[in-house]
C-alpha cells in the first residue's frame, strides 16, 4: 500500500503522532515560503501531530553535515526535554 493510502487513513481517523516532533530546516532554502499559507514547515507537522516544535537552521541542503557540533547541541536539547513546545499560530 502507497503511503498516500496510509497517510488517507490516517487523516479519515483522526490519528496523530502521540509524541514531540523536531522539525529542522535550511533558513537558505524555499521550504517556508513553499507552505507559507498552511503556517510555514511547523504548520504542515502541526497537522500531523501535537506538539511540533522546531525552526529555520543556518545552513544549506545538508545542515547537520555543515554545523554538526550546533545540531549535536540541538538534538540534545530536544531528547532531555530542554527544548519548550513552539506556541501555535
Amino acid at each position: 500500500m502507497p503511503n498516500t493510502c496510509h497517510n488517507r487513513e490516517d487523516r479519515t481517523k483522526g490519528r496523530h503522532i502521540a509524541f514531540p516532533v523536531l522539525a529542522l530546516w535550511s533558513r537558505n532554502g524555499a521550504l517556508e515560503s513553499w507552505y507559507e499559507a498552511e503556517g510555514g514547515a511547523l504548520g504542515i507537522w502541526r497537522e500531523w501531530a501535537d506538539d511540533v516544535r522546531g525552526h529555520a537552521v543556518d545552513g544549506g541542503h545538508f545542515f547537520p553535515e555543515e554545523e554538526p557540533k550546533r545540531m549535536a547541541v540541538r538534538l540534545r536539547a530536544f531528547f532531555t526535554g530542554a527544548q519548550r513546545p513552539a506556541p501555535a499560530p
